[in-house]
């Protein structure tokens, strides 16, 4: 009777678990007969495994998918901004420029809010990670990388964070991350040792160029940009 009832809980799993419960069935009932002597819940917990070990792979993979279509939506928010402008910034302008549906983007975001959230983790990733990590390194070593990724900001991202300002100029939580950024930054380079009030000058000039040029008022052309970064890696070298 056990036998009987674990088998019947067994096919009604397997037809819950689609294309695999003919063969789950036939594998059960064959194993039944070539060890009449086995413990049916032994059967029945073996069996239950060839369901859960791949459901664990097809996690993994719509787990890794997710995050490559996050990207996809974040670098499509990004093309929206850079082109028409932080105003136009909108949840369906994202998914059309994706190529996804509206519910398939807020799936993944679910308010425009969230979707800011996560582009400023990409501004930020690149620039919190060289005061968080190689501690060995100077002070003076790390800014110098900053300067080198700040003078490399693309259009697309200076246009990014100027959506983040104006979204923050609303709801001043959203650029919690970035005075988290900044603290960091400057408590870091605050412990220069040879000339910490220089190393806080540079960062400050570096900073203030870029506000400038990411809220519109004023732009360096690319000489002025090239002899500034020159200028300013000479300052900390």
């Amino acid at each position: 009777m056990e036998e009987t009832n674990i088998l019947s809980r067994h096919k009604t799993i397997s037809k819950n678990n689609g294309s695999f419960s003919r063969i789950s069935v036939a594998n059960h009932e064959a194993a039944n007969t070539a060890y009449p002597n086995t413990d049916p819940k032994l059967i029945f917990t073996l069996e239950l495994l060839s369901f859960t070990l791949p459901s664990r792979r097809l996690r993994k993979y719509n787990m890794s998918n997710s995050g490559k279509t996050k990207k996809r939506i974040r670098k499509a928010a990004g093309a929206v901004v850079a082109e028409q402008g932080a105003g136009k910034l909108t949840i369906e302008a994202v998914a059309s420029e994706a190529g996804i549906s509206k519910g398939g983007l807020l799936y993944h975001y679910g308010t425009k809010k969230e979707l800011l959230e996560g582009m400023l983790d990409d501004l930020l990733l690149e620039r919190g990670a060289l005061f968080q990590t190689d501690k060995d390194h100077s002070s003076r070593k790390k800014l110098r990388s900053l300067i080198e990724t700040e003078f490399a900001l693309s259009s697309e991202e200076r246009a990014t964070a100027q959506s983040i300002l104006a979204a923050g100029a609303e709801d001043p939580a959203l650029l919690e991350p970035a005075r988290d950024y900044f603290q960091t930054l400057f408590k870091h380079i605050s412990h220069e040792k040879d000339d910490p009030t220089l190393t806080i000058t540079v960062a400050l000039a570096l900073q203030g160029m870029q506000l400038l040029e990411t809220i519109g008022l004023y732009q360096f052309d690319k000489n002025q940009k090239s002899q500034l970064k020159k200028r300013l890696l000479e300052l900390v070298s």
